[in-house]
């Protein structure tokens, strides 16, 4: 084909009528945005990588931080080592992380640091014993010092082997080695409770990260429970937020976290136990509401009486997982149908019309393969019920037995055995043997199972709505749970608080106005009846008001005892020292004795005089006031009343004057 001469009539192109001039222009157009685009993107590249920066930091070697040191030689330590206490790490002791060391403690001594760390701690020797390296504070050696050990309070000290004395605490060592030094001159910090739960100033803290913000809330500081919200961005100037995680406390919908990501549109609620309808997560997404919307439920099965541990909703389907249940059931999924415009009322077209029903079964080992059911199918578009049994043994596949609908309708109707379908595995076996009544059976059980199991159906959407609406009312009227052992947010039980301990102070004070009953020696004496008889009340006054008496008459009788002693002394001084005054025995000194022993005497009597006097005085007043209160006593009424009926009454004297009451008393407790 390539020797064949080409032949001078040909066809020639269409010429090419584009300018170059525009197509240059275009280039040129389209190049300088290409490069105004790139300067932009430089531009921004150079802006964040400034951004991004490390900047400069003005307290680099001033800031004063605190970490363990480990020294080798006890405890199988064969290298000394560093602990970070921020992470728990270890790390050696030529690290770059610490720029300089100033001192080093235990509980016995103090070491100050007298090497240069101007190349940072790589070159450092950890002898303590070398007092041109470490300047210890007190005179201690620092092997002594490094060896001391310090009980643990409430912990019963381990029986030391024997090859351990040496190892044994030595308290008086100990006390001894320890220096006294003085007291602080500070005050003790004083952090109230309502304090400590602000957790930081203002009770409310946001901290900027490179891509990332955090706020922290005090407790009962947000008015939703908030304490902690951590936001990332998807830029570097903390303006386009891609997810947001929320933790919350004591709210009274059980709120614990709240996970919300900006870019796909979702949430996900994760409840804490104790919430009304037993739920733990809610994922669902903000772009779509409703009830029909895609959610998923997972609930705390504990709280759940059908076991139900997952929902999963969508627009055409409905999926629920169980756990434990006793019917072996553990996932049901439910196809809906799309909803057909009827004329009439709104309520008739509410409903979703269902499709299908499938039920999944775990294996039942107390019943045959055959006839356990694993997977059951309500074909509500064929009206058919598919039953699919467990495998058996090594087969691959398992029974089948479908159930068309019947001829009947109703209660009667005619099953037939062309209306069922039995696929076997194995058809040369004896199990399953279902007779034609034994299939009719089954099918009318599986009627009204798939009655039970519409309902079931129609309550789930009912459940949903209901969840649905309750957590609109939570939200809107959320309150935050205070516990009752928190005296200074929960008023009602501080203000029970303050009712227990008044009853208390009150029980107290009647107790011990009871241990000061005058009766209540003579009414146990009586065996403490509830209410006394005239005779009863009379004994009573009599004998309380014989007591009282009897006891005036021993203080008494006391004060004279002790003023005839005071007075016999005072006799047995002047005798003294009228003897050795005839006997020329007394001096300067025994007569100065003797006047200050006089006048002690003389005042103690004068004082025991002034005392009996005012004793005979206040006992005369002390006795009627027993009378006026054993008048008053309730107690004693009925002695008033026999009294009354033991008096005549005459004409002028219907009733007895108080005067003559009181004097009719004395008389009779005399």
């Amino acid at each position: 084909m390539d020797d064949i001469p080409k032949s001078r009539y040909q066809i020639k192109p269409p010429k090419d009528l584009k300018s170059k001039f525009l197509f240059l222009m275009d280039k040129r157009e389209k190049d300088e945005v290409e490069a105004l685009e790139r300067k932009k993107e430089e531009e921004e590249a150079a802006r964040l990588a400034e951004l991004n920066k490390k900047k400069p930091d003005v307290y680099h070697g001033l800031r004063i931080h605190s970490w363990v040191l480990v020294l080798h030689g006890k405890r199988e330590v064969a290298k000394s080592f560093f602990i970070e206490p921020s992470t728990g790490l270890r790390m050696e002791l030529d690290t770059e992380k610490y720029l300089g060391l100033e001192c080093v403690f235990n509980h016995a001594n103090y070491w100050v640091n007298m090497q240069d760390c101007g190349q940072g701690i790589k070159e450092l020797v950890y002898d303590l014993g070398d007092s041109t390296l470490w300047e210890a504070m007190f005179t201690m050696d620092s092997e002594q010092a490094m060896s001391v050990k310090v009980p643990v309070v409430g912990e019963n000290p381990e029986p030391a082997a024997e090859d351990d004395e040496d190892d044994e605490f030595d308290e008086d060592a100990y006390l001894a080695s320890l220096t006294e030094l003085p007291h602080c001159w500070t005050e003790p910090i004083d952090i109230s409770q309502l304090e400590f739960d602000s957790r930081c100033p203002n009770g409310h803290k946001t901290t900027l990260y490179k891509k990332a913000k955090l706020e922290n809330h005090g407790l009962y500081q947000n008015k939703r429970g908030l304490i902690t919200r951590i936001i990332e961005y998807s830029d570097d100037l903390w303006k386009v937020e891609s997810t947001v995680h929320e933790k919350y406390v004591h709210r009274s919908d059980h709120l614990l976290e709240r996970i919300m990501n900006k870019e796909d549109k979702t949430v996900r609620d994760i409840f804490g136990r104790g919430h009304t309808r037993s739920l733990k997560e809610h994922f669902y997404r903000t772009d779509e509401t409703g009830p029909e919307a895609r959610r998923e439920i997972t609930y705390h099965i504990s709280g759940r009486k059908d076991d139900l541990s997952k929902r999963e909703h969508t627009a055409t389907d409905l999926i629920e997982y169980f756990e434990n249940r006793e019917d072996f059931l553990y996932e049901r999924h439910v196809q809906y149908g799309p909803r057909t415009k009827k004329f009439g009322p709104a309520s008739e077209g509410k409903l979703r019309p269902i499709l299908k029903i499938d039920e999944y079964f775990r294996r039942n080992e107390a019943k045959p393969a055959e006839t356990d059911v694993h997977h059951r199918t309500f074909d509500f578009v064929n009206d058919r019920i598919v039953l699919r049994f467990h495998h058996r043994g090594d087969d691959v596949t398992q029974d089948v037995l479908r159930f068309l609908r019947p001829k009947g309708e109703g209660s009667t109707f005619t099953l037939t055995m062309d209306m069922v379908e039995h696929y076997r595995v194995r058809p040369a076996s004896q199990v399953p043997n279902w007779t034609r009544l034994d299939l009719h059976r089954m099918y009318t059980k599986l009627q009204d199972e798939r009655e039970k199991l519409l309902k079931t159906i129609r309550q789930i959407a009912e459940e949903v709505v209901e969840t649905l609406q309750e957590r609109e009312e939570e939200e809107q009227k959320l309150e935050l749970e205070i516990s009752m052992y928190d005296p200074n947010r929960n008023h009602e039980a501080k203000r029970k608080r303050e009712e227990l301990e008044r009853q208390r102070i009150e029980a107290i004070r009647i107790r011990k106005e009871k241990e000061k009953d005058y009766l209540s020696p003579f009414l146990i004496r009586l065996g403490d009846p509830p209410q006394l008889t005239g005779n009863e009340a009379a004994t009573v006054r009599y004998e309380c008001m014989d007591a009282f008496r009897k006891r005036l008459e021993h203080q008494a009788t006391l004060m004279h005892d002790k003023f005839k002693l005071e007075t016999k002394e005072l006799m047995r001084v002047q005798n003294v020292f009228q003897e050795d005054e005839k006997a020329g025995l007394h001096s300067t000194e025994t007569e100065q004795r003797y006047k200050e022993e006089c006048e002690g005497l003389n005042y103690r009597l004068n004082m025991l005089q002034r005392r009996i006097q005012k004793h005979r005085e206040m006992a005369v007043k002390k006795f009627r006031e027993l009378e006026n209160r054993l008048d008053a006593d309730p107690r004693l009424a009925a002695y008033d009343a026999m009294l009354a009926d033991a008096m005549p009454k005459t004409p002028f004297q219907q009733q007895p004057s108080s005067t003559s009451k009181g004097s009719r008393m004395s008389r009779a407790g005399n």
